[in-house]
């Protein structure tokens, strides 16, 4: 009688937990088409047959040619020194994307992770008060974009991004946890509907604006955030359109 407990804990775990494989399985040397490559393998070979898969990036800086676009059964983990970074240098482009989905099977099956990433943008090392072009702060200069729903992004540090930092598309139940967000247009955006979004223990310093929530994004908890100084990015927009994004704000709903 005791096989049936058995085989049931080996599905549930199958389900629950989630096989690690390192960069250096896929390549030996550290640029960003190696992360290209590695997550479009683990696309073909893991994803396809929906096993959940940890791609851990050893330090190093790691230039992007394109965003990494991550499906449900992809998560990334940095090294936790802070040491791992992945830069976007062009300014109308994403770092990370996690794709669209609506599939129960796929979304029930766990939360994708993105953990102790440092990801830089097109702005990274520039002082944030200096007076900007505001007509380069293109939308999709973005250093997370959540599309999908059921993600957790912990212990990363988003700087120099021309819109936001994260941005939040249409997603729920997201978790969004002790990152330090800063030079950014916006630090942290909630649009298009987005809820059930839990938000605590970040740093936001030094964005045009800390967080804002629109688009008709409702029931998202917001906690124990350092938001300040927000101010950069935004100092020559006297004429903005949206005088709300443009004003400077820790906090806009």
């Amino acid at each position: 009688m005791r096989i049936l407990p058995t085989i049931f804990a080996f599905l549930l775990s199958s389900l629950l937990f989630s096989q690690k494989m390192n960069l250096t399985d896929f390549a030996h040397s550290k640029t960003g088409d190696d992360i290209l490559k590695a997550v479009s393998i683990i696309k073909r070979d893991y994803s396809a047959k929906k096993k959940r898969v940890v791609l851990e990036i050893p330090p190093g800086i790691y230039t992007l040619t394109q965003p990494l676009v991550l499906d449900k059964y992809i998560s990334l983990e940095g090294d936790e020194s802070g040491g791992t970074v992945l830069q976007v240098k062009v300014q109308n482009m994403e770092g990370i994307i996690l794709e669209n989905n609506r599939s129960e099977t796929d979304i029930n099956s766990g939360y994708n992770t993105i953990r102790n990433l440092t990801i830089t943008g097109p702005d990274f090392g520039k002082n944030p008060f200096e007076w900007k072009d505001t007509s380069k702060n293109n939308i999709r200069s973005i250093g997370i974009k959540i599309q999908g729903l059921r993600n957790r992004i912990e212990n990363c540090t988003i700087d120099g991004f021309l819109w936001s930092g994260i941005l939040v598309s249409g997603s729920y139940y997201n978790y969004i946890s002790n990152n330090f967000i800063k030079n950014n247009r916006i630090g942290i955006t909630l649009e298009n509907t987005s809820t059930s979004g839990f938000i605590s223990g970040n740093e936001l310093r030094i964005d045009g604006a800390g967080l804002l929530i629109h688009q008709n994004s409702y029931a998202n908890f917001i906690s124990n955030n350092m938001i300040e100084n927000n101010l950069g990015n935004m100092l020559n927009e006297p004429n903005s359109k949206d005088m709300t994004v443009s004003a400077g704000n820790g906090l806009i709903i």
